[in-house]
This record gives structure tokens, C-alpha cells and sequence, in this order.
């Protein structure tokens, strides 16, 4: 048994009603070399509750400056850029094939 997976922190996130829940390996993300680490996750999906509509995810990145105290005061020392938005549900047709499962992965969805 590998040990890295269960000391390994998820991050989850469900709809209020729980028909829809993310599990993600981090909620940072890296920069290095120029290069930024892929947001790798699982999305669990009730199908009954799906049916036929379709399911985006988006990714915003927040940057945060300024010191919290003066956020309580009302002023928001944040900027918000969106850098993705894709059709997670069903997969589009012209998206690229799946990449093979982390070991993340293959832990949530068995």
C-alpha cells in the first residue's frame, strides 16, 4: 500500500444539495519555470440529477494584498482574474482525450 496516499490532504467542495462534489489535491497554484501546475481533481456527479443539462467548472485566480484588518473595515485589497472555463459534463466533443488518472484520482473514484 502506498503511504503518500493516505497522508495526501483533499480539499472538498459540495453543492448544497450534494449532488455535485469536487475533490482537489490543492487550492494553490504553482508557478515554476514559467510553468503552472494542472488543477487535478475529481468531480463526482449524480447522473439522475444531471440528466441532459451540462456542467462547467471555472477557475478564478484571487490575489490578495493588503492586510486582513483593513478587509473587516469594508475595503478589499483582492483582484479576481478568470483563467479557464470549460464543459467538465458531459465531455465536449472536441476536447482533448483524457490524460491517465494521478494516484488521487484513482483513489476517489474507486
Amino acid at each position: 500500500m502506498n503511504l503518500h496516499l493516505l497522508t495526501e490532504r483533499v480539499f472538498k467542495k459540495s453543492s448544497p444539495n450534494n449532488k455535485l462534489t469536487l475533490y482537489l489535491s490543492s487550492r494553490d497554484l504553482v508557478v515554476s519555470s514559467g510553468k503552472i501546475d494542472r488543477v487535478q481533481g475529481v468531480l463526482l456527479i449524480d447522473p439522475e440529477f444531471v440528466e441532459q443539462r451540462k456542467v462547467y467548472g471555472q477557475v478564478t485566480l484571487t490575489f490578495r494584498y493588503g492586510r486582513e484588518d483593513e478587509e473587516v473595515m469594508g475595503l478589499k485589497f483582492c483582484n479576481e482574474a478568470v483563467m479557464c472555463l470549460a464543459q467538465l459534463y458531459p465531455p465536449h466533443a472536441g476536447s482533448q482525450p483524457p490524460e491517465a488518472n494521478t494516484p488521487l484520482q484513482e483513489k476517489r473514484v474507486s
